[in-house]
C-alpha cells in the first residue's frame, strides 16, 4: 500500500494508491466551516494543482484544486492556513509532501 500525506496546520491530505482515494481530514477548531472529511475518489478527477499563496506578514495558504464533476467552489479545498513559525516548515517539508503526492496522482488520472 502506498500512502502519500501533506499535514498543515488544521487539515491533512492523504493519496492512498491502493484505493485510489483522496482524503482530506480537518481539525474542526481550526477550519469550522468546511466539513471534518472529505474523501474524493481519484476516478472522478479531471486534474488537480497545488499552490502555496504567501500573503505577507508570515503567513499563507496551501491549496490543492481538484476538478471533478460537481466539485463545490470550483474545486478549491483548503487544506491549511500557515502562520509564523510554520510557514517555512510549510514552504520546504510539506511543499515537498504535496509534490510526491501530485507526482504520485497524475499518473493516476492519466496526467
Amino acid at each position: 500500500m502506498a500512502t502519500y500525506t501533506v499535514s498543515c496546520v488544521g487539515a491533512t491530505l492523504s493519496l492512498d494508491t491502493d484505493q485510489n482515494l483522496i482524503k482530506i481530514t480537518r481539525d474542526p477548531k481550526v477550519l469550522a466551516s468546511l466539513p471534518a472529511e472529505t474523501d474524493i475518489p481519484v476516478a472522478n478527477l479531471e486534474s488537480v494543482e497545488h499552490k502555496f499563496q504567501d500573503f505577507g506578514y508570515s503567513h499563507g495558504t496551501g491549496i490543492f484544486k481538484f476538478i471533478y464533476p460537481g466539485c463545490p467552489a470550483g474545486g478549491d479545498m483548503f487544506l491549511g492556513h500557515t502562520t509564523n513559525e510554520n510557514i517555512v516548515q510549510y514552504k520546504g517539508r510539506a511543499a515537498n509532501d504535496a509534490k510526491a503526492l501530485l507526482d504520485a496522482l497524475n499518473p493516476l488520472i492519466g496526467k
